[in-house]
This record gives C-alpha cells, sequence and structure tokens, in this order.
C-alpha cells in the first residue's frame, strides 16, 4: 500500500512561456552540462527547476524568458529553493518513462561541459527520499506536479518543505503560496481519494501545515484504509471573470496545446480591456471581443476587437465557435451584419451579400494580424439572433477549414455539392449547410447545403480518420436525408437531432440517421472512442433511451434532458446510450440549450458540461469540487457509460444568473481538460488567487472563464482480473467470469492449445488434470498508461473414479449388510439412505451409492443381490505365469469362502478345498481346459458350474 500526496505546480503567475514545452515536461539528467550538484533539470514556465539530491532550485524570470537581455532592458529574474528537511542526503534518482527525444548541449567554448544525445524522461522517482517514502515528479493535466508515495508504516509527518529566497510563504484557501520578487507561485491543496471495493471514490482529507515563516509539511485530518492507495482529487485550475467592465455576451472558449486559454463574446459596452499590438485595439458595442490568458489566468497574453459598424446600426457581430489549431493561431466563426467586417485581400467572399452572413477570420499566433478572413453566405441571412444557433468549425488533416452553419438564402455559394439547391426553399426556412475552404480562406474546396423541406440546422462537425466528415445537428425535415440502413430513417416527430456522414469530396452521402423521440432534440456536439465509433452529446425534452447497464438520471416527464448516444460508423446500430435531468426548458423556439462541451479520452471515458438547475439531482463523485447545486454540471463517465468517474457542480450558487446560450461552445481536451465559459449576471464565482480579474466588473452581464482538470477521467481503471474458478470434474466446462476493467480486447490462453478472444468465454476440459489459463487485456491508447495487462488463474480438472459393479449373494436364511466400504462425508443410496451401510437387506435386486466428497470426484458402487449362483459371473482363464497379474482363480464376493473342486476333460479331480481363499494357480498340471463346482456356503442356493483355462 501507498499513501500519495500529489500537488499540482501553478508555476508562472506573470509569466508569458507555455505551461509545458510540448505535451509534457522533460526530465534531463546532468552529463556535465550543469554545475555537478545538479542531477536532473525541466524547464518550467518563465526558466528552470534543477533537481539536487534533496532539495530543487527554481530559476525564473519575469516577461518572455526568450527575449535576450541588454543593457537598457535588463532582465528581472528571481531564484528559490526548497530543501526537504530530514530527508536521505544522497537517494537513488532515476528517470522513468524514457522518451524518444534527446537533447544536445553545446554552450560555451570549454569541450567538457558539452553533452550530446541526452536522454530526456517522462518521470522522476527520488526512491526512499525519507523511510518509506517515495518522491515522484511527473506532468498531469498540463502541469508539474510532485507525489509523496508513502507505504504502510511510514509517517507522512516526516515530510518537511523549507523554502529558501521567498519573498514570503503564505497558505490561502489551503493553497501554498510562494511569494517572489516577479510574482506568486501557487500550489494546489492535496486533497485526495481511495477507490472502495465497488470503485466507488473515498475522500480523504489532508491539508498543508505551516511549521514556521518558511517551512511547510502535511496533516492528514481524514481517516484511511492503509492498506489501499491514495488518489488524487481532480482540480481547479483558475477562474477569472473576462476583465471587461463594459459588458460581455460571453459565448466561446478554448485552448491550445501549450495551456493557453481563450475567450470569445459579445462587447456589450467598453472599455473593453485590449493589449498593445492586438489587431483592432478600437471598437465598439456590438463587435466580437477575443482575448487570451496565460496557463493560470494570471496574465492577459492578447486581447482585441473584431468586427466593423453593423448596417443596421445594432449588434454588428456574434462568436459562435473558436478553434486554435498546433500553431496557436484562433479561428473564429461568427455572424456579421457590418459593411465593412475586416477582410484579407484575397478573401473568398469580400463583401456582405445580405442582411447577416457568416464571418470567419483566421489570427496570426500574437493576435496582431489575420491571415485571412472572409464573409460567406447569400443574399438573404445566415445564422440566427446572436447565440440563438450553434456552427461548427474544425479543420482536415490538410489544414482546409471546414464550417458549418445555418443558412435561409437560396443563393448560399455551392460546389461540388450533395444539395446544390436549398432542399428547403429558402425564405423563412432554414437549411444547414457544410462547406470545405483553403486555408487561407480564400477559395472553396467545395461547400453544400445539407436538410429537407423543413427548418434544419448544422453544429458540429468532426473529420473521421478516413478523412469523411461526420456532421450532427437538429432538423424539422419530414425527408431530411438519411441512408438505407439507418438507425432510424424516418422522422420521430418534432424536431430531431441528426448524425451525417459525408464524403471527403462532400458530395456523396455515406450514412445519415434521426435521433431522438416524439418530443424536441439537438444533436450538439460530435466525437468519436477509440473503436472509430460516433458518439453525440445534445438535448432532449422527451424520454430519450437509456440502454441497459448505463448509468442515468431522469427527471419528471416533460423534463429537458443531455444525452449521449454512441453509434456504429454506419450509424445503423446502438452501442449505447443515456440521458441526465438537466432540467432547462426550450428557450429559443427551434433551439434548445443544455450541452456546452463534450469530448472522450483515449480511453474512452466520456466528458460534457451542460447548464444545470437547481431542481434536478445529478450525479455527483465523491471528490466533486461541488455537490450542491451551480451553475454548471460537470461530468465524466467510465467507457459506455457504465458508472461516474467523476461528477461536480461549478459556477455560481445563484438561480437562473447564466444567460443561457443554445450556441454556448467551450471545450474538452481528450487529455480532461475543461475549458469553459459562461455569460453570467453573478458575481459569486470561486475564482482563484492571482488571476488576471478575481471580482466581477460592472453591472452587466460578463464572461465568467474556468479551466479544470477532470483528472479522474485521464486514467480509468485498468487491470486484468479473473474470478477464481473451483474444482470439478471431468469433462468439465468452465464458465470464466472477467473482472477485468477498462480493456477494448481480449486474449485467453486456456493451458490446453486451445484460445479464444471473448471477453467471457467458456471453455471445455475434457481430461483431467491441471491447466494454468492466462488472460491478456489490451487497450489501444498508451495515453491511458500501460496498454496490457495480464492476469492468471488455475483451472483443476479431477479425473472421475471408474464406477464399481458387485455381485451380492443373498443367504436363504440370513439379512445381507450392504456396505460402500468408503469413508465419506456424504452418501446417496437408491433406498434413500444416506449412511454408509445399508443393514437388513433380504431381497435380490440392483442397489446403489453415489460416493459424494468434495475432494474427489462423485462416483458410484452398484451391488447386484442374487440367490441364483447362476447369476455370479466368475473368471474362465488364469495366467500364472509370475507377472503377478491373473495369478490365481479368484471367487467374486457373491462366493467368496465357497467350496472349489477342479476336474480335467475327462472328469478326474485334480483340486479340490472346502472353503476356497483365492490363491489355486493350477500347480502342476498343463496348460489346457478344465472345470469346476463351486459350492455355495448356503445349502439353498445349489452348485454353480463352468470351465475355466490355464494358460501360462
Amino acid at each position: 500500500m501507498k499513501l500519495l500526496f500529489t500537488l499540482s505546480l501553478l508555476l508562472g503567475t506573470t509569466l508569458l512561456a507555455a505551461a509545458t514545452p510540448g505535451p509534457g515536461f522533460d526530465f534531463v539528467p546532468n552529463q556535465r552540462q550543469w554545475p555537478a550538484p545538479v542531477r536532473f533539470s525541466t524547464l518550467i514556465p518563465g526558466g528552470r527547476l534543477f533537481f539536487e539530491n534533496s532539495r530543487f532550485t527554481y530559476s525564473i524570470v519575469a516577461g518572455n524568458p526568450e527575449q535576450p537581455a541588454t543593457p537598457s532592458q535588463p532582465v528581472q529574474g528571481h531564484a528559490f529553493r526548497m530543501q526537504l528537511v530530514g530527508a536521505r542526503p544522497a537517494p537513488a534518482i532515476t528517470g522513468e518513462g524514457k522518451r524518444q527525444s534527446y537533447h544536445n548541449y553545446f554552450l560555451g567554448n570549454d569541450p567538457q561541459h558539452w553533452a550530446a544525445k541526452v536522454p530526456t524522461f517522462g518521470q522522476l522517482r527520488y526512491r526512499q527520499i525519507y523511510a518509506g517514502i517515495d518522491m515522484v515528479w511527473h506532468t498531469q493535466s498540463e502541469q508539474l506536479e510532485y507525489d509523496f508515495e508513502v507505504a504502510p508504516g511510514a509517517d507522512p509527518k516526516a515530510i518537511r518543505m523549507r523554502y529558501e529566497g521567498l519573498d514570503k510563504l503564505t497558505l490561502y484557501n489551503g493553497q501554498l503560496q510562494l511569494h517572489t520578487s516577479v510574482g506568486v507561485q501557487t500550489e494546489q491543496a492535496p486533497v485526495a481519494y481511495q477507490l472502495g471495493p465497488d470503485g466507488q471514490r473515498e475522500l480523504v482529507a489532508c491539508r498543508f501545515r505551516q511549521w514556521g515563516p518558511q517551512e511547510v509539511g502535511f496533516e492528514v485530518t481524514g481517516s484511511y484504509d492503509r492498506k489501499r492507495p491514495l488518489i488524487l482529487d481532480p482540480a481547479l485550475i483558475f477562474c477569472t471573470y473576462s476583465g471587461s467592465s463594459g459588458g460581455l455576451s460571453a459565448n466561446c472558449a478554448a485552448s491550445d496545446g501549450n495551456g493557453n486559454v481563450y475567450s470569445a463574446g459579445l462587447v456589450l459596452g467598453t472599455p473593453f480591456p485590449t493589449t498593445m499590438g492586438a489587431f483592432q485595439r478600437t471598437g465598439q458595442t456590438g463587435n466580437m471581443g477575443i482575448s487570451k490568458y496565460s496557463p493560470n489566468g494570471s496574465a492577459m497574453l492578447y486581447s482585441t476587437f473584431l468586427g466593423g459598424n453593423s448596417s443596421s446600426g445594432g449588434y454588428s457581430e456574434y462568436p459562435l465557435k473558436l478553434v486554435v489549431n498546433s500553431a496557436g493561431e484562433i479561428f473564429m466563426l461568427g455572424i456579421t451584419s457590418s459593411t465593412n467586417f475586416p477582410v484579407t485581400t484575397n478573401a473568398y467572399q469580400g463583401g456582405l451579400r445580405g442582411s447577416q452572413n457568416m464571418c470567419l477570420t483566421r489570427f496570426t499566433a500574437d493576435g496582431a494580424a489575420l491571415i485571412g478572413s472572409t464573409y460567406l453566405g447569400g443574399s438573404s441571412r445566415e445564422g440566427g439572433d446572436l447565440s440563438s444557433i450553434p456552427a461548427a468549425l474544425t479543420f482536415d488533416g490538410s489544414g482546409n477549414v471546414i464550417v458549418g452553419g445555418t443558412t435561409s438564402s437560396r443563393d448560399f455559394p455551392v460546389l461540388n455539392a450533395l444539395q446544390s439547391t436549398s432542399p428547403g426553399g429558402g425564405g423563412f426556412s432554414t437549411d444547414g449547410f457544410v462547406t470545405k475552404l483553403n486555408p487561407t480562406l480564400s477559395a472553396l474546396v467545395w461547400s453544400t447545403y445539407l436538410g429537407g423541406n423543413g427548418n434544419d440546422q448544422v453544429h458540429d462537425i468532426r473529420v473521421a480518420g478516413n478523412g469523411s466528415l461526420f456532421v450532427c445537428g437538429q432538423t424539422e425535415s419530414f425527408n431530411f436525408p438519411t441512408s438505407a440502413t439507418a438507425l432510424n430513417r424516418f422522422s420521430l416527430g418534432g424536431i430531431d437531432g441528426f448524425i451525417t456522414n459525408l464524403s471527403s469530396t462532400g458530395n456523396t452521402l455515406l450514412a445519415s440517421t434521426y435521433l431522438g423521440t416524439s418530443g424536441t432534440e439537438s444533436a450538439r456536439f460530435l466525437d468519436f472512442d477509440s473503436q472509430g465509433r460516433v458518439c453525440v452529446a445534445g438535448e432532449s425534452t422527451g424520454s430519450y433511451p437509456v440502454t441497459t447497464g448505463t448509468l442515468s438520471s431522469s427527471g419528471s416527464a416533460g423534463t429537458q434532458s443531455a444525452f449521449v448516444h454512441c453509434l456504429n460508423a454506419q450509424l445503423s446500430t446502438t452501442a449505447f446510450s443515456t440521458r441526465f435531468a438537466t432540467g432547462f426548458p426550450n428557450n429559443f423556439g427551434s433551439s434548445i440549450s443544455g450541452v456546452t462541451a463534450f469530448a472522450l479520452t483515449d480511453c474512452d471515458q466520456l466528458m460534457f458540461s451542460a447548464y444545470a438547475t437547481p431542481n434536478q439531482t445529478l450525479p455527483t463523485s465523491a471528490d466533486a469540487f461541488s455537490k450542491t447545486f451551480r451553475s454548471v454540471y460537470l461530468c465524466s463517465l467510465n467507457p459506455g457509460a457504465q458508472s461516474l468517474s467523476y461528477g461536480s457542480f461549478f459556477g455560481s450558487s445563484q438561480a437562473f444568473s447564466t444567460h443561457l446560450h443554445a450556441a454556448a461552445a467551450s471545450q474538452i481536451t481528450r487529455s480532461g481538460i475543461l475549458t469553459h465559459i459562461e455569460c453570467t449576471t453573478a458575481s459569486d464565482y470561486p475564482t482563484s488567487p492571482g488571476v488576471i480579474a478575481p471580482t466581477k466588473q460592472g453591472f452587466s452581464n460578463d464572461g465568467a472563464i474556468f479551466k479544470f482538470s477532470v483528472n479522474g477521467a485521464l486514467v480509468p481503471d485498468f487491470n486484468a482480473s479473473v474470478a477464481p474458478v473451483v474444482a470439478a470434474c471431468a469433462p468439465y466446462t468452465v464458465r470464466f467470469n472477467n473482472t477485468s476493467v477498462g480493456a477494448k480486447s481480449y486474449r485467453w490462453l486456456f493451458g490446453d492449445g486451445a484460445a479464444d478472444t471473448a471477453r467471457a468465454p467458456q471453455h471445455l476440459y475434457q481430461r483431467a488434470g491441471t491447466y494454468q489459463v492466462q488472460l491478456i487485456i489490451n487497450r489501444p491508447s498508451a495515453a491511458c498508461g500501460p496498454t496490457a495487462d495480464t492476469a492468471r488463474t488455475t483451472v483443476t480438472v479431477r479425473p472421475v473414479p471408474a464406477d464399481i459393479e458387485r455381485t451380492l449373494l443373498l443367504d436363504c436364511n440370513a439379512d445381507l449388510t450392504l456396505d460402500a466400504g468408503v469413508d465419506a462425508p456424504a452418501y446417496e443410496w437408491s433406498t434413500g439412505e444416506k449412511t454408509r451401510t445399508i443393514p437388513r437387506i433380504n431381497r435380490p435386486g440392483k442397489y446403489t451409492v453415489r460416493i459424494l466428497d468434495p475432494a474427489s470426484c462423485p462416483y458410484q458402487i452398484s451391488f447386484e443381490v442374487v440367490r441364483d449362483l447362476q447369476k455370479v459371473q466368475l473368471p474362465n482363464i488364469i495366467t500364472p505365469d509370475g507377472d503377478k497379474l491373473n495369478e490365481t482363480f479368484v471367487f467374486p464376493s457373491a462366493v467368496a469362502g465357497s467350496s472349489l473342486k477342479v476336474f480335467t476333460r475327462w472328469g478326474s479331480l485334480v483340486y479340490q478345498n472346502a472353503a476356497y481363499a483365492n490363491d489355486w494357480r493350477g500347480e502342476g498340471l498343463p496348460n489346457g481346459i478344465y472345470f469346476y463346482e463351486v459350492g455355495s456356503l448356503s445349502v439353498c442356493v445349489g452348485v454353480l458350474k463352468g470351465w475355466l483355462e490355464i494358460a501360462r
């Protein structure tokens, strides 16, 4: 058993560097490139961390650490050290999880300090840093963390950390704050839980304890089972308001690979906080406001207006979807009614065509310039009123930009289309559309309508591994295009959701189905699991189907629910589906609001966030941030939605303070990071220390932005396990009970040369023996931890003793006692008796007894009780040749002790014995045929005659 404390380091409250240099922190050993006391090192935001034997030195700088110092602009820096008090002076330090990458160091002109092909590791372990305690450094949820693993008998109170070189050390809301001259560094409060026998989470309280001005330790305040490990609680990374004092109708949020956070909303009033170097520092009420925050929310990296002057004098633009590519460039999709929306010179569509078009803009990574920007639409209207209708935005493998949305224009631009004309006829009817543009937004690759004769909306798009597109949304059309093998070929009534699979060229329908009930449905977000199945999350006002074995939370009739539905890639069969009652009514007529983000991890955990109402009962986990109502519900479900991994509320406790947006577009990454924004009037959000705007400014709506790590979703339980198999007798059909968790495939080796790949197979063992059975389980992604695990069990197949048959002669003047002849725990006689013996048998017949012994296989003894000697079977050959086999003439038990006479074929008596003892070998007689007479001890049963051969 180990006791695990995990501390999340939120470094760099004023730093502009990324949270991590790539997918995780690299731990690099010292091979003379650094001073001798250094054992390993890693880059941290704004500087470097050096690992020594029992101390850790942080070196950080203000501003951009990559900006060189100059005499006129010196770099301000700060170094401090954490010393483990009382730790082993020279513990064994090993890198774990070796990576393929390596570093080269050619620093200065002294080759003694050069190092080439220095390996990198994903984890660093200090073994026995204290007696019975290991310290492990690693990356978790884009943050640097260290764990203390406390073995049975070890005392966590032994861990003491003394900080040297700080301006001040304080505890605030359970967090450890390290004050330096370049900002405050924060270590998350150590909160932990244990897994119970049924997989439920049991929270264990622990906290920092300050022992002096510069020294802290740990205190476990809750009880825990010392035979089970203690595990990390999910963590709030940061929560902040937008910083706008003029008001913001916040709608979009996302994060990039470095952990930076982006948000977008409609500016409701000025001033809106813009930054030096922003693309558009001046703007007006009704433009989009776009901001980029540092990974811990402590700095605004840039903030800009985007928009023009509305042709109608009202709100000019509204943001619907924000995504970030791998280069850190943001793409902003929205609607505009401005005739002077900023477009690039090579824009596909340079001007406004109708009353409102879609607008799509690609920024440089610093937010200071446009790479591409264009209108997209026809002569009528695209999108809805502000946040009423969602839209979709993604990329393909070549960097082309794919847009999905809603149009009422009959002349929406199409090219190589599946549907080249408006299926709804335009005007008051809306159609969905899917459009692919080149990376610079200067040309169409293809574009198509998607819909039927009613109102249709496209809400989300994902590109599959084969390049085809999966599209989801909602439809009122009774003739929406579906495929022949669709799960639901026909409308289910009212407003339905849909999923459609388009070819990569956009002109071929590969598969399509309705989703829903007789109520109103909206399919809002899409994602894929590791098996290529298509999963959709959305909202329903009906009784959305819940498949057997899934966790669900159903409200009263008519209550709106968030649903999750997974189908095969052909959209013909359901893998599983479930719903969670959130309680919000239909707020926007043809659109409903509820789910705000959805994703699957590489480990197939399903995560979603949704608006919540105070009168609904939604499942929460033991480690929930809040078990009581707040404005947003966060949920992580184990693969197949079979159980809850994490459930919690977050946001404001003020009911209905959230301004609901059907087009709300937040983000959950596949690594389990939720980046969320809410449009709110509440001022009670649990903001984090040191963030850009810890309090709400102004009286209008504002954006509350938070970044949350659903750590329980990152690495679900994965272990191979087989229930023990009881021993049984051959032939034995074993039905194996597979108790493994987290696997996607299975391979059984049964120990007799046979194999199987079923989850819970049955196997027939024909022969007795002891068989070593092996179960190998696999999951596809190393992101979930080990991809394989093995369990073993033993199958013991006992031999079945041969049934025994005996013949007993019934005396004319006495009763028989039948004796099983063996001691056993239980007997089953054909007469109903349960004892070893049956006395007073005085009638001929067949009597049987089954010998029942758990230590062996049951077998049967048959007793044939007879009065007629002719029914007694005697042997007719003996082979007295000295091999100790069939040496003598043996009487069966029915005539044991009777007299015996042996004659030649001519009638000469050659042997006789009045009480024969089974010992005659035919001594002195040649091989040949002889005759015998057996006289019974009971005179009433006569003489038994027969022949016998001697063969030597």
